[in-house]
Formats: C-alpha cells, sequence, structure tokens
C-alpha cells in the first residue's frame, strides 16, 4: 500500500480500501474462531464471537454510507463499532464476577423485553408477549430478574458502572495497547453522540460550519466531508487491529495480528 495523502479524495479511497482490507480480516478470524471454538471452546471468546461477528456487517454498512457521503450515519455506526471492540477486549480480562454478571444481564433483559409499558399523561401503550407468564417460571430467568432488580424494585439498567474510558483503564492494565481506541474515542465517540441526542451541533457539524463557517461552494462541503471520513475510516481500521491483537493474546488466532498490523505500516 502506498503512503496515504490524508484530505484529499485519493487518499479517502486509500483509506476506504484499508478499511476494507481489515474488515475482512475480521471476517476470517470470525470463520477461523467457529471452526476452533467448536474443537476447544473457551468460555470468554465464545461470549465475544457475536460481538465480533457483528462487526463484520457493521463495516460493510459504514463503507457503503462512506460512498454516499452520508457522514452523520458513519459516525453513529462508528461509535457502535468502537463501543463493542471495547467491550469485547474489556470482557477478555474483566474479573469472573463481572464477565458472569454480563451474561446473566442478557437473560434478564430477554424477559424484560417481552413486557414493556409507557404511560404519557392519561395514556399507557403496553407491549406484552402471549407467553410472558410461562418465560417467567424459568428458574435462570428467575435468578437473572432477581440479580438486576434494585431493593426498590426498580430495575438495574446496566451490566457494570464502569465508563469507556474505565474499561479502558482496565485493558491497559493487563498491558494490551489501548492508543487507538483512545484515538478512536477522540475522533468518533462524541460527535456520534451528538448526532444521536438530535442536538443542532450534531445535525450541522460535519457541513465545517463550526470551523469555517456555512460552505460557498460545494467544493469546501467535500473538503470537509472527505476530512471527517477519512478520520472515521483510520480510526476504524487501526480499532480493529487493537480487536484482532487483544484477541490473539488470549487465545492465538493464526497470523491474523500480523497481517493486521502490516496492513497499518504504510500510514
Amino acid at each position: 500500500m502506498e503512503k496515504i495523502d490524508f484530505g484529499t479524495q485519493q487518499g479517502l479511497d486509500s483509506l476506504a480500501n484499508l478499511f476494507y482490507q481489515q474488515a475482512r480480516i475480521i471476517e476470517k478470524t470470525v470463520e477461523f474462531l467457529f471452526d476452533s471454538l467448536t474443537k476447544n471452546p473457551q468460555e470468554r471468546v465464545d461470549t465475544i464471537y457475536f460481538l465480533v461477528f457483528g462487526l463484520i456487517t457493521s463495516s460493510k454498512s459504514i463503507l457503503m454510507l462512506s460512498y454516499s457521503g452520508k457522514i452523520a450515519e458513519c459516525y453513529i455506526l462508528a461509535r457502535s463499532v468502537v463501543e463493542r471492540i471495547i467491550i469485547a477486549l474489556y470482557l477478555l480480562i474483566c474479573d469472573q464476577d463481572e464477565f458472569t454478571r454480563y451474561k446473566v444481564y442478557s437473560n434478564q433483559k430477554a424477559i424484560r423485553m417481552k413486557n414493556r409499558e409507557i404511560e404519557v399523561d392519561t395514556v399507557k401503550a403496553v407491549l406484552k408477549a402471549s407467553n410472558y407468564e410461562e418465560m417467567l417460571n424459568n428458574p435462570e430467568v428467575i435468578e437473572a430478574l432477581g440479580v438486576f432488580t434494585g431493593p426498590k424494585g426498580r430495575k438495574i439498567t446496566r451490566w457494570n458502572t464502569k465508563s469507556l474510558k474505565k474499561m479502558l483503564d482496565s485493558i491497559a492494565n493487563r498491558g494490551l495497547d489501548v492508543r487507538y481506541l483512545m484515538l478512536a474515542m477522540l475522533a468518533i465517540y462524541d460527535e456520534a453522540s451528538e448526532v444521536l441526542h438530535g442536538t443542532f451541533y450534531g445535525a450541522v457539524f460535519h457541513s465545517g460550519i463550526f470551523e469555517t463557517g456555512l460552505p460557498k461552494e460545494k467544493s469546501e462541503l467535500e473538503k470537509t466531508w472527505i476530512s471527517r471520513l477519512s478520520l472515521i475510516l483510520f480510526s476504524l481500521s487501526t480499532c480493529i487491529y487493537s480487536l484482532i491483537k487483544g484477541i490473539d493474546n488470549i487465545y492465538p488466532i493464526q497470523s491474523f495480528s500480523k497481517e493486521s498490523l502490516d496492513l497499518l505500516k504504510n500510514i
């Protein structure tokens, strides 16, 4: 791969290709893990398998959106990729109690999703599965609900209380390199949050209006788009390497870690 000329269309095309190649390594990793874990199960890697698998479709979607200039949507999906990568790495190194809590959370969430309601003024809307009462007879479900119900009967909505920053601290303390993940947090996370939360900043920041004012020509807008898309694709490409390297430290996955690193060497 040639040196990437950041801020140009050619550079963006090169970064899109880099991200595509890194996404292909995720696909190969998933295929390898599927075969390997069948013969040699490892609870932690088994659990994050589906998190990693989901990154395949997210990566393809980001590429499709980037080709059509859908920047806000790229930020939203990119944030989900970064968050899932950090959580996957954290699950590989956290203590057993917290790991178990992550798994139990899904059991209680599955049943709670079967019976939901919202009340506005005097109107109540309810969404309840026909077999909800029957599902409550499952001892595992009852136990999970107890774990995630507070002393006053309120549901506990998170499987842990750590922020992503605290998770990164824990990952780094176990000897894993988190520098690329830190960059991604700075480059993607806050902007994506503004888009999701419907702020005016989130609606228009990707036009460059807060840096250079309202674009006067289409070329100015395209330059801003190229810059922001380049940063997204670069950040995600390096995050994928961090994920592959982290898995490789726990559960050797052939040469994928080296292959991913080699793609980054010419940047």
